[in-house]
């Protein structure tokens, strides 16, 4: 991520390192100005900075593994960052083979009873406005569902919403969100089709902070 030289602020490039990065002047990110020793540190891979005061700066992505790419520890916990839930027979699959960027996708099949989904934990900042961007496919006749939860509260954001992306090809699916008062925690649940047998792919799933 590279940030802003706007009003005279320089900018300062976070990279994908384990590297910190000490603010020798006053940096405008793009969530706020930071000042003199400041430390900026990654957090993973997937270039995502934090101040030390712990608001967020410099983010790109605020789920982790949104691509796909990382594995879990084996059998269940498929993916890493990511809890995975079966229902009836239905899988969760890494997918190399049907993918949007990278090497991977995510594969939800539903068989036998509705219900197999992956979540992301991640956090957030109340009162803020975040947008969600997702790479999504269908089987060619079946969607998927995804829907917010605010663990905090114990609430859902709202109903679990189709993609209504039926085709056997990626399209994106974009939604802007205000997080409630009092929510630090999110949760982002993406779901296999509703219909028996019907499988979808998701990819690229990306949270950023908007205002």
């Amino acid at each position: 991520m590279i940030g802003s030289s706007v009003a005279g602020y320089p900018a300062i490039i976070i990279r994908n390192t384990a590297t910190d990065y000490l603010v020798t002047d006053n940096v405008l990110g793009e969530y706020g100005a930071r000042t003199e020793n400041d430390i900026i540190y990654n957090t993973d891979v997937s270039s995502r900075g934090i101040c030390k005061d712990n608001v967020s700066f410099f983010t790109d992505n605020l789920l982790l593994n949104g691509g796909f790419e990382n594995d879990g520890a084996g059998g269940a916990d498929v993916f890493a960052n990511w809890t995975e839930t079966l229902s009836g027979t239905g899988t969760v699959t890494k997918d190399l083979v049907v993918f949007h960027g990278g090497a991977a996708s995510c594969k939800l099949l539903t068989a036998g009873a509705w219900g197999v989904n992956v979540i992301s934990s991640f956090a957030v900042e109340p009162g803020s406005r975040v947008r969600l961007t997702m790479e999504c496919r269908g089987d060619g006749t079946h969607d998927g569902l995804w829907q917010l939860y605010d663990y905090i509260n114990g609430a859902a954001l709202a109903a679990a919403e189709h993609t209504l992306i039926t085709a056997a090809a990626f399209s994106t699916v974009t939604h802007d969100y205000t997080i409630p008062a009092g929510c630090y925690t999110l949760q982002l649940y993406l779901y296999a089709p509703l219909e028996d047998n019907g499988y979808c792919y998701w990819d690229d799933v990306v949270m950023r902070k908007i205002s």
